[in-house]
């Protein structure tokens, strides 16, 4: 049995479970078939070894452009169907072709480079602009294959290597664990649209001991 760890509570559970026993946690994490080191599922290669990370063939574009033409194809034969169909069938796979390009899961979502814009006082609960300028001014660099690091805006330097992994989603938006190796689990929101605060919407939202911090993405 091939096991990952929690990123949220450190239990160690089979890779093939959907959560975490434990905590709950949704399982964002599997086993590299070549190394056998721990990586996210997103991930396109192993942060260990280098390898691939190949997706499932029911995950692959062209697979379901196969089993659409295939349906049709049954169908058409079953049905005493004639080749004015044809047409339709090539333009049906074309715009599922492009819906699936188009599509951005919560981990595409996440990644890039993200800096400091607003920062909320758990103190005064007030909402605070970010002096970028200062010495206490953090960016957010967040990789494809569940890494990242928290870097000062200044000098860019890092300050804190971290691994991530996608939690759970709602109407105020898209949550995720950060984990440095050194403290507790931080959490994150990548605001949506629909946000309370307008001014953070869009944003992705950091806890800190003193409130929150809201990075924005940049271009």
């Amino acid at each position: 049995m091939a096991n990952v760890t929690c990123p949220n509570c450190g239990i160690e559970f089979d890779s093939k479970e959907k959560k975490c026993p434990s905590c709950g946690t949704k399982n964002g994490l599997k086993i590299c078939p070549v190394c056998g080191g721990q990586m996210a599922k997103s991930a396109k290669r192993c942060p260990k070894c280098g390898a691939k990370n190949k997706k499932p063939i029911y995950r692959r574009w062209w697979f379901w452009i196969i089993v659409i033409l295939l349906a049709f194809w049954i169908s058409g034969r079953m049905g005493g169907s004639n080749t004015e169909q044809t047409p339709t069938v090539v333009e049906n796979s074309k715009e599922s072709d492009s819906v699936a390009e188009n599509t951005n899961t919560p981990d595409d979502m996440i990644v890039g480079t993200w800096e400091a814009s607003y920062a909320f006082d758990e103190t005064s609960k007030t909402l605070n602009i970010v002096d970028t300028a200062s010495d206490s001014a953090t960016g957010v660099c967040i990789n494809t294959d569940g890494t990242g690091s928290i870097y000062k805006l200044q000098d860019k330097s890092v300050s804190v290597d971290i691994m991530w992994s996608y939690v759970s989603e709602d109407e105020d938006g898209i949550y995720y664990n950060f984990v440095d190796g050194i403290g507790p689990t931080m959490k994150a929101q990548l605001m949506s649209d629909n946000y309370d605060i307008q001014e953070v919407r869009g944003c992705l939202g950091i806890g800190t001991d003193a409130g929150i911090v809201f990075y924005t993405k940049q271009a």
